[in-house]
């Protein structure tokens, strides 16, 4: 049974808050507009337990109606323990979905309730939609650990567990730059590469990863530190890629298109005609031959080649 309560008597512990509070929720404007045209139709559950009401249910709920000035909120009240209603909670939410960030608060607060891993694996993350495994939830865990910033972005970019779980093995410090790392990057597939690649040189020169990172210019948002990154990594490849891509500008103006594996995993050269016909190309090349010494080779293979 539920009744009127005043906001101001209800004790609000964000730490018992699992799912992600109004400012980053997507349906924050659905739900104000809802409160606003219809009030809270689903009571807030408060445990009253020990005398003093604290949410345990329901926090967005009473965030939305606090920035609408509203004084009351129904809400139902029970002397249960609390680590009861938590977990009673979560299974109310059953099929609304939960990202990778919920999931390891709503593990957090059961655990910091009295919970033991097992028995918050077992009772929590069935209601999540996920297997009521220990090493499970302890994966989940890990995530906590992680710099908030990097934590959002990875949640904003829809990264799964088994993606997130190499950014849990850096140290504080390094996880730190590639927090910074993600406010410059454009994207989920971008940082996982430049993490990569960032801790194997770090390895093979055996400098501390931040340093590094913010000597390359990876943490102040430098457009060309991904480019330093790579030539420092593979200085050879580096070279030859250079080298590649100023053919492909030279040969631009004439029809001619290099195409090669930038990764250098195949060793093959493509070159790409862009002609209209044998005549055409064979009276372009013919105009180019006086040119630079690789078009007058280019030239010749290709006229031999066609058998023109």
């Amino acid at each position: 049974m539920s009744r009127p309560l005043p906001l101001a008597q209800i004790g609000v512990d964000r730490a018992l808050a699992y799912r992600d509070p109004l400012a980053i929720w997507p349906g924050a404007g659905a739900l104000r507009a809802s409160i606003e045209r219809v009030g809270v139709l689903c009571p807030v559950v408060v445990c009253g337990a020990g005398g003093s009401p604290v949410l345990v249910a329901g926090f967005r709920r009473v965030e939305a109606l606090a920035a609408l000035g509203r004084a009351e909120v129904p809400a139902r009240v029970s002397e249960r323990p609390l680590e009861e209603l938590f977990v009673e909670a979560v299974e109310g939410h059953a099929g609304q979905g939960a990202n990778l960030r919920e999931v390891a608060r709503a593990l957090q607060i059961g655990r910091r309730l009295g919970l033991s891993l097992e028995e918050a694996a077992a009772r929590l993350l069935p209601p999540l939609g996920l297997e009521p495994h220990p090493d499970l939830a302890g994966r989940y865990l890990e995530l906590l650990r992680l710099p908030g910033r990097l934590l959002g972005f990875l949640v904003d970019k829809g990264f799964s567990l088994r993606r997130c779980l190499p950014f849990c093995r850096l140290e504080p410090d390094e996880a730190e730059v590639v927090a910074a790392m993600a406010t410059h990057l454009r994207g989920g597939r971008q940082l996982e590469e430049a993490t990569t690649q960032l801790t194997e040189l770090a390895a093979r020169e055996e400098v501390a990863l931040a340093a590094l990172a913010r000597n390359l210019g990876l943490t102040d948002g430098d457009p060309e530190a991904l480019a330093r990154l790579e030539a420092r990594r593979m200085p050879e490849t580096t070279r030859r890629r250079r080298e590649l891509d100023a053919l492909c500008r030279e040969l631009a103006g004439q029809r001619l298109d290099v195409r090669y594996d930038r990764r250098f995993t195949s060793e093959d050269v493509e070159l790409v005609l862009r002609f209209g016909s044998l005549e055409e190309l064979s009276s372009r090349l013919g105009e180019v031959a006086p040119g630079t010494v690789a078009r007058e080779r280019l030239a010749r293979i290709l006229l031999r080649a066609l058998g023109v």
